[in-house]
């Protein structure tokens, strides 16, 4: 009897391993945190012109990113031209460079590759956060944290951007 009962304490019931399901839920949630121009619904489709990731990181980092220059479209095209600018103006202060073939993936919305690119880029965020704080603290103007700051866009001004 005493065997039969130490099967129902198996440690992975009481503790699950942070399986792809586990992990998807936690990116599901922390994206459910952000107001997205439009509604989730197919997270392929929905992230495959770049704009919705581009909201991302203006939610979480707001200087870093200028909506108005990524248009929604259904375009392969103007896909490929927002993803680029994404990569080259935004996710490369983040030290994510997006490798054209994931690109390709991205807009053509192959089932996913968002969630790929959006772990990573969660991961990014969540680091310039920590990294942020831990500034905090410091005298500012203390070169690293001043260089910084410009270099990735935070210390310029809020809310002066051209409409």
């Amino acid at each position: 009897m005493s065997l039969e009962s130490s099967q129902f304490h198996i440690p992975s019931i009481v503790h699950p391993p942070m399986g792809p399901d586990t992990s998807l839920v936690s990116l599901y949630r922390w994206l459910d945190t952000v107001p997205l121009s439009r509604p989730r619904r197919n997270i392929a489709r929905d992230f495959s012109d770049g704009v919705l990731a581009a909201e991302v990181v203006k939610f979480f980092l707001p200087s870093m990113v200028e909506l108005h220059s990524f248009v929604p479209t259904s375009s392969t095209a103007q896909k490929v031209a927002n993803w680029g600018h994404l990569n080259r103006k935004v996710l490369s202060k983040l030290n994510l460079l997006v490798p054209e073939a994931m690109i390709q993936q991205l807009v053509q919305s192959r089932p996913g590759m968002a969630e790929q690119l959006l772990q990573l880029l969660r991961d990014k965020i969540q680091e310039r956060q920590r990294l942020r704080r831990a500034g905090a603290g410091q005298v500012r103007g203390t070169g690293d944290g001043e260089s910084r700051g410009q270099a990735d866009g935070e210390g310029q001004g809020r809310g002066a951007t051209p409409g």
